[in-house]
């Protein structure tokens, strides 16, 4: 867990200096996150069999290689998460 200053994602009220982090800390098998700022991440989000992960861009993108993420285009989601989970 990391200051609001350094939080790049929030679940349940908690800051999370990045995603796979967040989902690391889940309690539940179906974490929701919000981005707090634009994330670049340099590896695939792993999530486990059995999660299902929801993820808020709240107007922020997810940025890894070329392959960017936003609310207004997310049809390459699956392209940077790896594991038997899903996140929506």
């Amino acid at each position: 867990m990391v200051s609001e200053d350094e939080s790049n994602v929030t679940m349940n009220g908690i800051n999370f200096p990045d995603i796979q982090t967040a989902i690391n800390s889940a309690t539940s098998n179906e974490p929701v996150l919000t981005l707090q700022r634009n994330n670049e991440i340099s590896s695939q989000i792993e999530i486990p069999e059995g999660y299902n992960v929801k993820i808020y861009l709240n107007n922020f993108t997810i940025t890894y290689g070329d392959i960017v993420i936003s609310k207004n285009d997310i049809s390459k989601l699956s392209s940077i998460i790896t594991g038997n989970g899903t996140m929506t």
